[in-house]
């Protein structure tokens, strides 16, 4: 202190006053003090934090300090204990939130030595394992009532607490099975044979021991199952592209790997053919049908025949081109010649899909075909050199052809070629058809 200071300090008056001012001090902290413990000791346990902090914040007391951290504990272990009983009385979502928010208060106030209680963890996990099963109890009700979305949301939520929940896994698995199961046993009611046995397969796909689904799949397969045999006349065309295209036809549709289609054997078509020869034509009317149906194991009978088939090949066509762009020769006594040649084929086929047993059409059409090619090949002629000779006796005007290019030469398509484009565009098409087919 400096001199003055300590001069006027030592004088009675200012003593007295330094006194009174220090005793006021320490009353009001009492008083601060006693404040905060009453309301602690009433359960006010929020407004004696507060009271607490004040007095600390003013006065650095101790006391204050030791009070705050006992308080904070209290706080924490209210929260805790208002969190079991609302998990006791069965709100778990409300006590699992205020757990949550217990230990975002303990991280808030990380500078007090305050701690979870020492079962907290235990209790928490009681809890979510009872809310857990609250909800599956909940999703498996709403499952029986058909309110999937309900039960869709439910198990997410209990995914949200247990991802690797058994239960719920069990639950997603129903959620897949029962609309598929529904949507079947619908289908297998309006004899709907195809559509139901997608779906009661997709169901054996998803729970290969779900019996009833298996039983009624395999209904639906046995009642929907046909027998195709497909018989295609060369028509107009030669023999050999009849039967390359039956060929076509008969690996599209075994593409289809369709459970429902059994397409007969040569052996079979033979003997369709013998025993039909002089009653299947291009058109079929009723007074055919019930001989169509004496065909042996046939439910449907396809029948085709070529009605066009046109193969034109054009003379080749010649033209000067730059031998420097195409052939890389440059010389003025060199000619470069473009040659073109063009095949098309045109193929149609008249079809139609027949009840072998009344006659019935149930599906016409007419696939007509075009397929082309372009051939293009390229060549150069040398004319005569002329024998005068240089200074130099070096002759002039030879043709270098050392970095002469050789353009790859596009062949032309075969007539075999064409023939099977057009057989595969043919067998796609009525592959297709059947694929849509549901009788």
């Amino acid at each position: 202190m400096s001199a003055i200071y300590n001069k006027h300090l030592h004088s009675p008056v200012l003593w007295i006053l330094f006194i009174l001012l220090t005793a006021a001090g320490c009353s009001q902290k009492k008083h601060l003090m006693a404040d905060a413990k009453q309301m602690e000791e009433a359960g006010m346990l929020q407004s004696a934090m507060e009271s607490y902090r004040l007095v600390y914040d003013q006065y650095q007391e101790g006391s204050a300090l030791i009070s705050m951290n006992r308080v904070s504990q209290q706080l924490l272990n209210q929260k805790c204990n208002q969190a079991v009983a609302l998990c006791m009385a069965g709100q778990h979502d409300e006590g699992l939130n205020l757990f949550a928010e217990a230990k975002r208060f303990q991280q808030a106030n990380s500078q007090y030595e305050i701690k979870m209680p020492l079962n907290a963890e235990t209790q928490i996990q009681q809890c979510k394992t009872g809310y857990i099963q609250e909800m599956v109890n909940q999703a498996e009700s709403a499952l029986m009532s058909l309110e999937l979305s309900k039960a869709e949301t439910l198990v997410n939520k209990i995914f949200s607490l247990d991802y690797d929940n058994v239960e719920a896994k069990s639950l997603t698995l129903l959620l897949e099975i029962i609309p598929s199961y529904n949507e079947g046993q619908k289908a297998f009611e309006l004899e709907m044979w195809r559509d139901a046995y997608r779906a009661f397969d997709k169901v054996c796909r998803l729970d290969a021991s779900y019996r009833d689904a298996k039983v009624k799949r395999d209904e639906a397969l046995q009642n929907g199952h046909v027998s195709l045999a497909y018989i295609i006349k060369d028509g107009v065309a030669p023999i050999k592209v009849a039967q390359s295209l039956g060929s076509s036809i008969k690996g599209e549709l075994l593409n289809l790997k369709d459970p429902f289609l059994d397409l007969l054997e040569r052996s079979d078509l033979e003997i369709l053919i013998r025993e039909q020869q002089s009653s299947l034509s291009a058109e079929y009317d009723g007074d055919k049908g019930p001989e169509a149906g004496k065909l042996r194991r046939a439910n449907y009978i396809l029948y085709g025949e070529i009605i066009a088939y046109k193969i034109n090949t054009e003379p080749e066509r010649t033209q000067k081109c730059d031998c420097g762009a195409t052939l890389g020769i440059y010389s003025d006594k060199v000619e470069c010649f473009e040659y073109n040649q063009r095949r098309s084929l045109e193929l149609s086929l008249r079809y139609q899909l027949v009840d072998a047993e009344s006659g019935k059409i149930f599906m016409a059409d007419v696939i007509q075909t075009n397929k082309s090619d372009v051939s293009v090949r390229y060549d150069f002629e040398i004319g005569k050199k002329i024998s005068l000779t240089s200074i130099t006796l070096q002759r002039e005007h030879d043709v270098d052809l050392t970095k002469m290019k050789e353009p790859k030469e596009d062949l032309l398509l075969s007539e075999s070629e064409l023939c099977n484009l057009a057989n595969d565009q043919i067998a796609k098409e009525i592959a297709k058809k059947m694929a849509d087919f549901n009788p």
